[in-house]
C-alpha cells in the first residue's frame, strides 16, 4: 500500500530527515522537509538548483550536505558566511575572493591563499576595495 501524500507531509513536517524515507517525494513534501531542515537536502540525489538555494537560504551550512552545488548556489552562501568555502571542494576564483571579501579568515581555506591579495587590495597601499 503506498503511503499517501497527507502521511508524507506530516512525516516531512515533523522531521525534514524523514525525506530519506518519502518514495519519490513531491515538490510540496521537499519543500516541507528543507523547511523544516536544510540538511534534509541530503535525501536527494540530485537535488535542483531551486532546492539547493531553499536549504542554503534557510541554514548557510547546509551546503556540506549539497552533492554538487552549482556556482550560484556557492556565491550566495560564502556572501553569507564567508568560512562555508571550508565545504566546497574546488572554489572558483570568483567564489574564493567572495568569501574573503564577507570574511577575511576564509582565507584559510582557499587553494593558492598568495595569488588572491591582487584581488582584493587595490594599487593604492594598503586600501580595501569595496
Amino acid at each position: 500500500m503506498p503511503v499517501s501524500e497527507e502521511v508524507c507531509l506530516a512525516a516531512v513536517t515533523q522531521n525534514g530527515l524523514a525525506l530519506e524515507f518519502v518514495p519519490d517525494p513531491s515538490d510540496a513534501a521537499i519543500r516541507a522537509a528543507l523547511q523544516r531542515d536544510a540538511c534534509a537536502i541530503r535525501c536527494l540525489w540530485d537535488p535542483s538548483k531551486e532546492y539547493q538555494m531553499l536549504a542554503i537560504e534557510r541554514d548557510c551550512f547546509a551546503l556540506c550536505k549539497v552533492p554538487s552545488p552549482t556556482e550560484q548556489v556557492q556565491l550566495a552562501t560564502v556572501k553569507e558566511f564567508g568560512v562555508t568555502i571550508v565545504y566546497l571542494e574546488n572554489p572558483s576564483e570568483a567564489v574564493q575572493v567572495a568569501a574573503v571579501r564577507r570574511d577575511s579568515n576564509a582565507i584559510m581555506f582557499t587553494e593558492k591563499p598568495g595569488r588572491l591579495r591582487p584581488l582584493l587590495w587595490s594599487p593604492v597601499a594598503g586600501e580595501r576595495e569595496r
